[in-house]
């Protein structure tokens, strides 16, 4: 295969940086440069630049701007569907922008907290009704309030509270 006629390096910016992108080999694409687009040398030292330039350009992407972005064109899309009366539609233009804004994952973490939450709350309980130290059934803060005053009004250390329990 013959060499291209040589144009200015930075037609071919683009393409390379594709090129590095795909291959992260830089020797390849060096020699792609060179039988491809006829740049050697110093010519393809500034290219492989301008390339890696046009890719740290492509990955600086404003993720405030790209969100803004997102959030009025669903908005958009939205208002477009409520005008139209397109339930469907305004439907899955509210689901989408609940999923941009991270509504979904919110609540899932939500119940996750709530569920270990619990899970402690009731080892807790668990552990103070054991006690005997006061009754069954009352709501935690109340049970725990009624446990500490005991423990203070009869001067017990968390010591000689287990040994009474173990016996």
């Amino acid at each position: 295969m013959g060499r291209k006629k040589k144009t200015d390096v930075s037609v071919y910016a683009r393409r390379v940086a594709g090129l590095l992108a795909a291959t992260r080999d830089a020797k390849r694409v060096a020699a792609i440069c060179r039988d491809e687009y006829g740049v050697d040398g110093a010519e393809l030292e500034r290219l492989l630049d301008l390339a890696r330039s046009e890719l740290a350009l492509a990955a600086d992407v404003d993720l405030r701007f790209e969100f803004g972005t997102r959030r009025a064109q669903l908005e958009d899309v939205r208002e477009r569907a409520k005008t139209c009366a397109d339930l469907r539609a305004e439907l899955d233009a509210i689901k989408e922008l609940n999923k941009l804004c991270g509504l979904y994952d919110q609540a899932s973490r939500n119940d996750d907290a709530l569920a270990a939450e619990s899970t402690a709350l009731e080892l807790v309980r668990e552990h103070l009704e054991g006690l005997e130290l006061a009754p069954r059934g009352l709501p935690i803060e109340e049970l725990a309030r009624r446990v500490v005053a005991y423990c203070l009004k009869n001067g017990l250390t968390k010591d000689a509270i287990d040994g009474a329990r173990r016996v």
